[in-house]
């Protein structure tokens, strides 16, 4: 995942911000990459925390973009997480199966678009609660 410079948010358990940029390959000094351990050290407290201050108590929209290097054959995987007061799970990206969803509270939207490993991926998603 690519993340931005501006980002206030701090790794934890043994993710890392890392110099780089999926993005650029002529110029990887732009941007910070976010790196995991390896598949052998999965873990549920490695992760990146953001604490933003929206001037409200809940979205009504959200959208996310990111980039996604598929490196292990797992067929699930979850890659963004958002998270409300009552529910750590509101909205998620990621794949199941070994296709791209996203879930809204708990509703299961899973694509047609197979993500095969050893592969870069752009993926954008907007929601609206119209």
């Amino acid at each position: 995942a690519v993340v931005s410079t501006q980002s206030t948010g701090e790794p934890q358990g043994d993710a890392k911000f890392v110099e780089g940029s999926c993005m650029d390959l002529e110029d990887p000094s732009v941007g910070k990459v976010l790196r995991f351990p390896p598949q052998s050290e999965l873990s549920t407290s490695n992760y990146v925390k953001f604490t933003a201050d929206f001037g409200a108590d809940s979205l009504d929209s959200l959208s996310i973009c990111f980039w996604y290097f598929k490196a292990f054959s797992d067929t699930s995987r979850y890659v963004f997480s958002y998270a409300v007061s009552g529910d750590d799970n509101a909205i998620i990206v990621g794949e199941q199966s070994g296709k791209l969803g996203l879930w809204i509270r708990r509703t299961k939207y899973l694509s047609d678009a197979a993500l095969e490993q050893q592969t870069w991926y752009h993926i954008c998603t907007t929601w609206g609660s119209d």
